[in-house]
């Protein structure tokens, strides 16, 4: 069952009646250990990596954005990204 129209029911009346004329769903990167990978990445010049937010993008996104703007433009950023290193994976 598709939870959007569950959840918008208690906001938009007569939703169960609209006809849905397609549904997509794009897929969820996700890491091996559950933590989303931010940072260089290793071995490739000039390449930054912010994904594997797995179901969290939505809330994660704007931070990893920040995140990603702060390492390529000041090549320090306001948390420490070590624990996400994509370079973990190596």
């Amino acid at each position: 069952m598709d939870m959007l129209p569950v959840g918008a029911r208690a906001y938009i009346r007569g939703i169960d009646e609209a006809r849905v004329e397609s549904t997509w769903c794009g897929l969820r990167p996700m890491t091996a250990d559950g933590l989303p990978a931010i940072g260089w990445a290793p071995g490739v010049e000039g390449v930054f990596i912010a994904t594997g937010h797995a179901m969290m993008g939505f809330l994660l996104g704007p931070l990893s954005g920040r995140l990603a703007a702060e390492a390529i433009l000041d090549r320090e950023t306001s948390f420490d990204l070590t624990a996400l290193t994509p370079a973990r994976f190596c």
